[in-house]
Order: C-alpha cells, then structure tokens, then sequence
C-alpha cells in the first residue's frame, strides 16, 4: 500500500511540474523548448525505471544498478531542463527529490555520483544559457542540500533498523527466559510427583503391613479392614494429587481460588461438614508454585481439622492485599476442647504436614502460622504477591548489606584528579589522567571489616572516592558517554602508602585483601543528577579527615570515560574510581594512619555511607 502511494505521488508531482512548464510558464524559444522537452523525457524515463526498481520481483542483479541510473537519468533530465529558465526552473525540485531519494536508498559513492550528475547538468544547461550566479551556484547547493538530508534519513534508517534488531533480539531472550522458567517450573513439579508417589505408597505399605499383622496376629477382620480402608482413602489423595500435578505440567495451574472452591467443596461432601469459602480483594494470578503451596496448606489444615475437631464447622477465607495473598483456615474446636493448650505444628494423620508446609512457604517468601484463637483452630498463611511488585521487606537491622558488585571485570582507578588533593601534596596537576588499577579481591561490602595487615604495611590510609559502574560496552570504535553508566555507588580506595613508596608502582598497595569498602547501593544516573557537583568525605572515629566536592575534580566523569575508552574497552560491570579529595592521612602533619579499632566512614552526597572497622585478622 506505501508503495503504490509513493507511485502516485511521484507520477502526480512530475506531471503537475510538467503542466507549469510547458503549459503554465512555457519555455522561450525553440532550443529551450527542446531541452526542456528532452530532458523531461529523459526524467519521465528514469521514473519508471525508479518505479521499476521498487518492485519486489525485480531480479537482484538489477536491483544494484537500475536504482542509482534510475535516479541518474532524472537529476540529469531535470537539471539539464532547470537551467533553461521560466517553468522549467520547477524541475529542479525533482533534482533535489531523486538526490535526496540516492543518498537515503544508495550507498554513498553512488549518491555522490548521482549528485555530481545533477550538478554538472545543471552548471553545463546554465552556462549554454547564460543562466546568473544565482542559478549558477544556488541551483547545485540545492541539490547538495539534497544529498545531505537523504544521508541524514539512511542514517535514521540504519538506527531504526538496529534498534529493530535489538528488539527482537530482546524479544527472543525474553522468550528463551520464560522457556527455561516454564522447564524449571515443570521439573519441580516432577520432584511435586515423585514426592506425592513417594509418600502415598509408603503411607500405603505402612497401612498394608498393619492391615496384614492384625489379620495374621489377631484375627480382627474388622479393624484390618478399617486400616485397608484409610489405604484406600490415601491412594486415592494421592492419585488426585499425582494427577493435579501432571495436569499442571501439561497446562496452566488454575487459579487459586477455583482450586479451593473445589478442594472445600470435596471436604464437605466427604466428611459431611459445614465448609464456607470466601475470597476478598481483587484476585491477581499467582505463579503455579506459589498456588500449589497454598493448596497444600489448605488441604494439612483441613486435615487437622478432621482430627482434632471432627465435624465442627471450617471456614476458608482468601484475601488478595496490596502487598500480600492470604490464607486462613477456621474451625470451632471439639465440645470442651477450648482453653487447651494448642495443637503442636506438626505432622497428623499421615499428610503433608504444617511442618513441612511451613518450610515450603519460607522458600517463597512465606510465613505460616497455627494454633488457638478465640475459641477456635486457626491456621494463617502469609504469600508476598508477586504481581503487585512487591517482596518481603525486612528492617535494616535485619540484613547484612554486600557489596553491590563482586567481582567487575575491572576496577580501574585515576590518581591525582582532585586539585585540592594535589595542592596537598605538592605535586602540580597532571597533564592527562594517571590510571591504575586494583584487583576485585579487593572488594568486601559496606559494613565488613578492613584488615590492617601488619605484615605487610605499616601505614594504611583512606581515600573516599565516587565511583561510577559501567553500563554498557564501550570502547576505541563507540567511546563511553555517562549516559552509558549503569550508575554511581561509594568506594573507599584504602592504600598501603609504604607499599606504593617502595614498589614504585601502585598495584600491590592498592590491592590487599579488603582494601576496596564498596556501597552500600548503586544510585541511577538519572536519580543522582549531575556527577560533578556532589559533596564527599571521610572521618575517622567521628572525626572529619576529607570533606570535599567533585567539583574539585580536574579531570570530569565525561571526559575520563571518553580518554580511557579511546584505548581500552569497557565492559558492563566495569568499576571507574574516579579520584580522591585533600584529606588523606599521608599528607597530615603528622602523618596519621589507621589503626586497630578504628572506624572509617565514607560517603557521597545522594548516595550513601560505607562504615568499616578496621582490625586486625586472625
């Protein structure tokens, strides 16, 4: 359909220019009209082969060449023609559109032949008719103008089509992701059977053998009849599990909710009990683990109902919350049950188990809880929901912060990039930044200790720096940009000074174990605003040693991403430590080094704070 529009919109533009010049602002004389004539028969050709070359079942052969003389023929026609004055002066707008079309469709050598084309046409035309300095120079800027806006829209191209491929490559990872999910989703409901089958046969054999040693020892008929028959009623729960499961490996899990309406429903009948089921909230499906584990809850719960309280009403309640799904399962205790210590967790009558289910639930970020309320037998399940975006959440306290990278590929460090810093050590301001490196083994998170290692340095020292984590591949060919950072997190760069003294280099002395405190998040470029304006510092047991701004920076975030890629290549995860302020202890008067038991604590304004002790290790 955009073809046949381009069709008809070429063919109503040639001949509308044709009407104006011959019919509306006709040529003078009989040489401008047979130029003018030729070269709109020329023009009028090369349409219909730039028509031609549009189709799809053009051979590939001819497909490499008729396009570019196509559009030869027409600036050629139309250029010769625009210089011959009155109408014809329109076809130079067809000039222009068949050069903009080559440099946009053509690759650039024969765009530049294609325009070199028009404009010779155009100043051969002008000169045989003493066309002024205005058509003689204006006429092929026009066209030139052409060749840049139809390289400025084949570069637009080529990044649409890139950004095309990137997208459908995301699309296929995105759909190998949820194939693997889907497989490893399957293989633990596979484990799901087995341990169903496991447990029903053995709970089976169990029930056979007594059934077995009360006919043989006792001759009660009777009572082995009783226990084949608790047999039966668990091989029976365990084919309709076996079967829940397999029909989950073949299909997706059904909602929760209409799981339980049937698993209550089956309970009322079979046990001839008053069961009640509501759900409150707005349902949101859950991941098909999550929905069996709740099953698996409710039916243990049900079961230690039919023990402890046999036939008292059961009450299932499901409410979807913002942050969370929730299970309830109630039942009135037995008549002078009540103010009894509460039933043990535990597991009954051969299921699953409260025990296990618990267990189960905290794999998923669960929490379970049983026991007397209120005069009745209350089982309460807890299930963060994974479709609100939502997760557990736990005080600070709580948890033990690591550092946000691990092991990057590289950590490359610049030393000497903050005035204040050099103006302490009176060392003048470097040229051209001073790179080195540390190693990964270096890295302990916001809170670990750092070892003074006494065996091999004497003088340890601070250095709080802003540290910036690569986001994307850069290198020689597609230097990095900050907008291609994943963003910006605290590095403490502790150095052995007596080490960088007597190496000569600083490698080893940057590089003992524990001397890169990293953290304690990593903030977005897009949530930390401008790099170069960010206050840093450092104290030391409560006292200020460096307090400073990036401000003081000599060479910017910008312009060491772009120096450093020229020639090395940076990949995601890379660490760029970016320099330190005045204030490290080397430089004091008297020199100060840390020491056992002390406290660093180094931060970066909008970022956070590193707190690390420093001790000694065994």
């Amino acid at each position: 359909m955009q073809r046949r529009v381009n069709w008809v919109a070429r063919a109503l533009g040639f001949v509308w220019i044709g009407l104006f010049t011959f019919l509306i602002a006709p040529p003078q004389g009989s040489l401008a009209w047979a130029v003018q004539i030729a070269g709109y028969g020329v023009a009028g050709a090369g349409l219909v082969g730039w028509s031609l070359s549009d189709l799809d079942n053009t051979q590939a052969r001819y497909q490499g060449w008729l396009r570019p003389v196509a559009l030869g023929a027409i600036v050629a026609g139309t250029g010769f023609a625009s210089s011959a004055g009155h109408g014809g002066t329109a076809l130079v707008i067809f000039t222009f559109v068949a050069t903009m079309m080559a440099g946009a469709d053509t690759d650039l050598g024969a765009a530049i032949a294609v325009t070199a084309v028009g404009v010779l046409a155009i100043d051969v035309s002008g000169l045989i008719f003493s066309a002024s300095y205005g058509v003689l120079i204006g006429f092929p800027a026009f066209v030139v103008g052409g060749l840049v806006v139809g390289r400025n829209r084949f570069g637009y191209r080529i990044q649409a089509e890139q950004a095309a491929v990137l997208l459908a490559q995301r699309e296929r990872l995105e759909t190998e992701q949820r194939r693997a999910d889907l497989l490893d989703e399957r293989a633990r409901i596979a484990r799901e059977i087995h341990d169903v089958l496991a447990h029903s046969l053995g709970a089976l054999g169990i029930q056979i053998q007594a059934a077995r040693a009360v006919m043989t020892r006792e001759g009660d008929i009777g009572r082995a009849d009783e226990l084949l028959g608790v047999a039966q009623q668990m091989a029976g729960e365990g084919l309709a599990e076996t079967r829940r499961a397999i029909h989950a490996l073949r299909a997706d899990t059904l909602p929760l909710s209409e799981e339980l309406a049937g698993v209550t429903e089956t309970y009322a009948q079979r046990y001839r009990v008053a069961v009640s089921f509501d759900t409150s909230g707005v349902p949101a499906p859950l991941p098909p683990d999550a929905t069996i584990a709740l099953l698996r809850v409710a039916q243990e719960a049900l079961v230690n109902a039919t023990k402890h309280a046999a036939g008292q009403r059961v009450t299932v309640c499901l409410d979807f919350r913002d942050t969370d799904v929730r299970l309830t399962v109630r039942n009135d205790l037995a008549p002078g049950a009540v103010g009894t210590a509460a039933a043990a967790v535990g597991t009954v009558h051969g299921g699953y188990g409260l025990t296990g289910m618990r267990e189960r639930l905290r794999l998923l970020s669960g929490t379970l809880e049983a026991g007397q309320r209120d005069g009745q037998m209350e089982a309460l399940k807890r299930l963060a929901d994974s479709t609100a975006g939502s997760a557990p959440r736990w005080a600070a306290e709580e948890v033990q912060l690591l550092a946000p990278l691990q092991r990057p590929g590289k950590v490359i460090c610049v030393g000497l990039n903050y005035r204040d810093h050099c103006r302490e050590t009176g060392i003048p301001e470097p040229a051209q930044p001073v790179l080195f490196a540390k190693f990964s083994t270096a890295i302990v998170g916001p809170e670990d200790a750092v070892d003074l290692h006494p065996t091999a340095t004497v003088e340890p020292d601070w250095e709080v720096e802003l540290a910036a984590v690569i986001g994307e591949r850069a290198g020689p060919r597609r230097r990095a940009t900050p907008d291609m950072l994943l963003g910006y997190t605290v590095a403490n760069d502790v150095s052995a000074r007596d080490l960088q003294r007597d190496d000569g280099q600083w490698v080893r002395a940057k590089s003992l174990d524990t001397f890169l405190p990293l953290g304690p998040v990593v903030v977005t470029p897009d949530e930390l605003g401008d790099p170069n304006r960010l206050g840093l510092g450092l104290t030391v047991n409560g006292e200020p040693q460096q307090d400073s701004s990036t401000a003081e920076l000599i060479f910017d975030l910008e312009y060491l991403l772009a120096w450093i890629t020229a020639s090395i290549s940076l990949e995601p995860g890379d660490l760029l430590l970016t320099g330190t302020p005045h204030g490290t202890g080397a430089f004091q008067h008297p020199p100060r080094f840390l020491a056992e038991g002390d406290v660093m604590e180094a931060w970066v304004e909008r970022i956070g704070t590193l707190r690390n002790p420093v001790r000694t290790s065994n």
